[in-house]
């Protein structure tokens, strides 16, 4: 999120959306449209498969992304299904093309709950194995120099877009609302919930 302490707003030049080179990319790969609008190649239809969380909010960014890959000649498949056998699909199975992964960290640490070789098999679901990611993600956690875990993070940040590991959709944001006398509440370290435990009315 860009309230996160460490992130790189360079990182939102990086990539865009350009349609003409998405298909020049398909193109020079061999993947090539024919008389329908889903492209081939060898015979073969270029085709993915999105199994979601049947949640309305994982339902409307997939349709999202079915539409756009669609228009760049790409057959996504999106399958919701019940908490369940998501789990059951993704980790046992390991079968997935796609997959959607968000959290909401107050440090950026949380990079490496989606990106450390290590987590492969839990929240590192691209299966991304990169040592010298692992070793940035490694001593920016356990630096307690700011402004050294900022040039690490920013780093991390760049690698793995450059990898295309990740293709970033949108930044949640949170308000929570209070009274400007009450004192002592504190924001948890997911940022997602706030604690009441010492909080009181000044």
């Amino acid at each position: 999120m860009k309230v996160t302490f460490g992130y790189d707003p360079a990182t939102e030049q990086m990539f865009s959306y350009d349609k003409a080179k998405a298909e020049s990319i398909l193109e020079e790969a061999g993947w090539a449209k024919g008389s329908g609008d889903i492209r081939q190649k060898d015979g073969k239809p270029l085709q993915l498969y999105f199994p979601i969380i049947d949640r309305p909010n994982d339902n409307a960014m997939a349709t999202f992304l079915q539409g756009a890959f669609r228009d760049i000649g790409i057959d996504m498949t999106v399958e919701p299904m019940e908490r369940g056998r998501f789990t059951q699909n993704s980790k046992e199975q390991n079968n997935y093309d796609f997959s959607f992964m968000w959290f909401s960290y107050a440090d950026p640490d949380v990079l490496r709950t989606i990106f450390y070789s290590k987590n492969v098999g839990a929240f590192n679901r691209a299966k991304y194995s990169n040592p010298d990611v692992d070793k940035m993600l490694e001593d920016a956690a356990t630096s307690g120099d700011p402004e050294v875990r900022k040039d690490l993070y920013s780093k991390i940040q760049k690698q793995v877009l450059t990898d295309a590991v990740v293709v970033p959709l949108a930044d949640s944001i949170t308000y929570n609302a209070k009274q400007a006398k009450l004192a002592d509440d504190f924001l948890d370290f997911l940022a997602s919930y706030v604690w009441m435990n010492d909080a009181h009315f000044a």
